[in-house]
């Protein structure tokens, strides 16, 4: 199964979700569990626009981006 088929198989399976707890397990997921998200892991999951978004907008942090304080800001909003 190729990278694409995964993707929507998953997406199937869990469906599309909404609340901060899920996106913030799907950043945990994306970084592996570390602190920050890197742009090369983003890049195996996220469309390009996305990860151009969260690059632009996310602080920076260490080699990667602190996906916590992003989601934090995004559904302060």
């Amino acid at each position: 199964m190729n990278l694409d088929g995964f993707k929507r198989y998953m997406i199937h399976l869990l469906g599309d979700t909404d609340s901060k707890e899920d996106v913030m397990n799907g950043w945990t997921l994306i970084a592996q569990s570390n602190e920050v998200v890197t742009a090369e892991r983003m890049s195996l999951t996220c469309s390009e626009e996305v990860t151009e978004y969260v690059k632009e907008t996310a602080p920076k942090k260490g080699d990667g981006y602190d996906f916590v304080a992003w989601t934090d800001d995004v559904f302060s909003r």
